[in-house]
């Protein structure tokens, strides 16, 4: 099975989980990422192998399927250096933009048996 770990804390992230829940429950299960860690990036793990940032997105997308494939080709046709920055810029700002929980937390929303231990080494 495949694990996303995210920032507990960003409302930004707990949201794309939810979404990411919704739509693929059966495909993945849910992390957060130590706060000892860069929360500026989401680490995605698949078969052993671990995506970070905007690889990780591209690769998450891709597993999503279904319509999420023409967001994948978008994202895949999108310069990788462009779609960097885009992520990084996002990732900078997400607080300030969709707000931020006092505690982390990965949403309530995800059953427990789909949530793993949070991601401690970076």
């Amino acid at each position: 099975m495949s694990v996303i770990y995210i920032d507990g804390n960003c409302n930004l992230c707990n949201g794309v989980i939810k979404h990411i829940y919704k739509h693929r429950p059966e495909g993945f299960l849910f992390g957060r990422i130590s706060p000892l860690n860069n929360p500026e990036y989401v680490i995605y793990i698949k078969n052993g192998d671990r995506y970070n940032a905007e690889l990780a997105l591209r690769m998450i997308v891709k597993d999503m399927g279904g319509y999420y494939s023409v967001l994948s080709w978008a994202l895949n046709i999108v310069p990788k250096r462009l779609l960097k920055y885009m992520y990084f810029f996002v990732s900078r700002n997400r607080y300030k933009v969709f707000g931020r929980k006092s505690l982390c937390e990965l949403t309530s929303k995800i059953p427990e048996s789909f949530k793993v231990e949070d991601f401690k080494s970076f």
